[in-house]
């Protein structure tokens, strides 16, 4: 198991960005590379119901979609902030 993947699959990253408004953001990746794209209708699904914060530590799956990866079964594992509701993504 190398230190930014576990044996089931999940990768870790923290948050580059995210905008409430546009209900999305990117997750960066500690080896660098491409970022993954993460969208508030996948929070929603992995039972997140706050937005996520610059630089909150994170471990996730990626699925390809037609723009490139994106992160699902999303888990916070550092919460630097209270709660703030995440927007709805409509």
């Amino acid at each position: 198991m190398s230190e930014d993947k576990t044996d089931d699959g999940y990768i870790f990253g923290k948050i580059k960005w995210f905008d409430i408004k546009k209900a999305y953001g990117f997750v960066e990746l500690p080896g660098g590379g491409l970022d993954v794209f993460v969208h508030a209708n996948q929070l929603r699904k992995s039972g997140i119901t706050r937005v996520l914060y610059e630089n909150e530590k994170i471990k996730f799956r990626t699925s390809k979609g037609p723009k490139g990866s994106f992160a699902v079964d999303i888990s916070i594992i550092e919460d630097p902030k209270p709660d703030v509701e995440a927007p709805d993504a409509g």
